[in-house]
Parts: structure tokens; C-alpha cells; sequence
């Protein structure tokens, strides 16, 4: 029981520096990054994943921020070479992507969460974020059935959400990213969540039609 805590909180912490380091860059966000360097070593491996934390250490320590602005900008707010947000990619079925914000955000309402103030919910740091929080839920509830809940909700929305998307967006950023960074992190993401998706029945996106982001703005759902 002891080591099946220590494994959910290792990936816990996995999933939330993931989601942190694809939030906008800032000096602040570096630091952050460069402090939980050995934290992040010691939980991969717990959960065995092979990964070359002492490149992205390098990497990290040697950021410029205008720099890591610009790749930022450039893939995922501007050009939109690999946006961020999964209904990005369904934009051309206005129906669908209705359906996925509300079921998105009826998970998050579901167990007290909400994405932050001017941030998408469908945005991967927001989706992965809310996953790292399920896995903390179900290590500090004494209640089987809870656990239960919680495990169960997190393998849906891998599959009804991170899931469907991810590989298309990693593929995206090292087709089209310009920092090392950007393309390293994406390495790790997929490492993490094609272990967390094994075995799950999921209906994957697989192709990006940018031209149906031409022009294309959007509201945030609250």
C-alpha cells in the first residue's frame, strides 16, 4: 500500500511540472523549473521512466526567456503551429467541440476544480494539472470508495480527453518548435502519458486541418 502512494505521488508530481513548464514563460517559471530538477529525478524513477532529466536540467539552466517567449508564442498562442488546447483541433465541428468543453468542464466542477482565470480548460497545463489533482485526491482520502471514484476518473478522462489528443500535439511541437526545450518537455509528456494510456480503448485525433484556425477566435468557458 505504502509503495502504491509513493507511485501515485511520483506521477503527481510528474503531471504538474509537466503542466507547469507549458504555462507562458517567465524568469519565474525557469527557477521553479531549475528548483524541482532532483524532485523530478527521483519521482521518474519511481515510476520507471527512462528520460534524460540531466539534459533537461542543461536545458533549463540555460534558457532565455525572450527566446522560449517567441517558440511559445509562435506554436501555441499566434501562428498556432501546435496549439495547445485540444478542441483547437475539431474547430470545423462547431458541435463537437461545444460538447467537449462541457464535458471537460463537468469534470472539473465534479471535483471541486476550475481552470484559472483567462486560461482554457481544454488547454493541456489545465488537462494535466486536473489529472495530478485526481491522483492527489485518491492518496488523501481514507475512503475505498472515493479511491475508487477517483481512479475511475482519471482513466476517463485520459480517454475521453488527454488521451485523444496528445500524440498529435507532441508530433506538432518537434515538427515545429525552435527550442530545445519545448521539444525535450514534449519527449518527457509523451513518455508519461503513453504509460498512463496503456491498454486504454481511445479514439485518438490525428490530423491537424491549421487552415481552420485562419482567423478563428474563441471565448474561454468560465
Amino acid at each position: 500500500m505504502e509503495n502504491d502512494v509513493i507511485l501515485e505521488m511520483s506521477k503527481a508530481f510528474v503531471l504538474s511540472y509537466i503542466s507547469r513548464a507549458f504555462t507562458y514563460p517567465t524568469e519565474d517559471l525557469i527557477n521553479k523549473l531549475i528548483e524541482a530538477i532532483d524532485d523530478l529525478k527521483a519521482c521518474l524513477k519511481v515510476i520507471d521512466v527512462d528520460f534524460d532529466v540531466v539534459e533537461l536540467e542543461r536545458i533549463v539552466k540555460s534558457l532565455n526567456v525572450n527566446d522560449l517567449r517567441q517558440d511559445y508564442e509562435n506554436m501555441f498562442l499566434l501562428a498556432l503551429k501546435a496549439p495547445i488546447s485540444e478542441t483547437a483541433y475539431e474547430l470545423d465541428k462547431t458541435s463537437r467541440r461545444a460538447y467537449e468543453m462541457a464535458d471537460i468542464c463537468g469534470f472539473y466542477k465534479a471535483f471541486g476544480t476550475e481552470a484559472q482565470t483567462g486560461i482554457e480548460p481544454d488547454s493541456l497545463p489545465t488537462e494535466l494539472e486536473f489529472l495530478s489533482i485526481l491522483l492527489q485526491k485518491k492518496i488523501l482520502t481514507d475512503d475505498m470508495e472515493n479511491k475508487q471514484i477517483c481512479d475511475k476518473a482519471y482513466k476517463d478522462f485520459l480517454k475521453d480527453h488527454v488521451g485523444r489528443w496528445y500524440e498529435l500535439f507532441c508530433m506538432l511541437v518537434n515538427k515545429n518548435g525552435t527550442t530545445a526545450f519545448y521539444k525535450i518537455i514534449t519527449n518527457l509528456t509523451k513518455k508519461i502519458l503513453d504509460k498512463e494510456t496503456s491498454g486504454l480503448k481511445i479514439q485518438k485525433l490525428y490530423d491537424y486541418k491549421e487552415e481552420t484556425l485562419i482567423g478563428s477566435i474563441w471565448n474561454c468557458i468560465k
